[in-house]
């Protein structure tokens, strides 16, 4: 499960069967609305579903609080995903580091900035949208994989992102029960580690 995660992590895609918006002022600015909307928010909190590319699903709850600071707890499972600047952490129930992984070019450092561009010339950004929801697809020039955002037309709630990875493995994480610019302790994203 753990290294399914962390290729959900790493890289992204899903492919939906929606209207392309090709109207360039349209376009644009409906990308300067969700990236406005999106750089407002500094923390976040609640519930994901995860799906992974071979039909399994795991939840549980989940923190973010920019920059690049995010906590996935999964229900069930002993694996807790942690991030920060410089890694993504596998960690035990109890907070110990089990296994690490640098987020170099991990398309999640990029949307856990203080401030996301989405109009730049390293991303090309296709709008999309149905009756609910404005869909972000997002390709870097410079990393493998692509990132899709769904959020909520009426409050444009980040409401899923989808992933899929160089070897066309899907990974989607469905949210709920989501707050924002709450209080949360920097210690949640703590990092222990056991002494030799």
């Amino acid at each position: 499960m753990k290294y399914i995660f962390c290729g959900f992590i790493i890289f992204s895609i899903f492919a939906v069967n929606l209207t392309f918006s090709y109207a360039s002022e349209y376009h644009d600015n409906k990308i300067k609305i969700i990236e406005e909307s999106w750089n407002n928010i500094r923390t976040m909190s609640g519930n994901f579903l995860q799906t992974n590319s071979d039909g399994t699903m795991t939840y549980g709850k989940f923190f973010l609080s920019k920059p690049f600071k995010s906590k996935f707890i999964y229900k069930n499972e002993e694996d807790i995903i942690v991030t920060n600047q410089s890694l993504i952490a596998v960690l035990d129930n109890e907070g110990f580091q089990l296994d690490s992984y640098p987020i170099g070019q991990s398309p999640l450092k990029d949307i856990l900035r203080d401030k996301v561009d989405l109009i730049h010339k390293d991303k090309k950004v296709i709008i999309k949208e149905d009756e609910e929801n404005y869909i972000a697809k997002i390709r870097f020039s410079n990393k493998p994989g692509e990132v899709e955002l769904s959020f909520t037309k009426d409050d444009l709630t980040l409401k899923k992102w989808q992933i899929i990875d160089e070897f066309e493995q899907v990974t989607v994480l469905e949210f709920t029960k989501i707050k924002k610019n709450i209080s949360i302790n920097p210690e949640i994203y703590s990092i222990r580690y056991k002494k030799d």
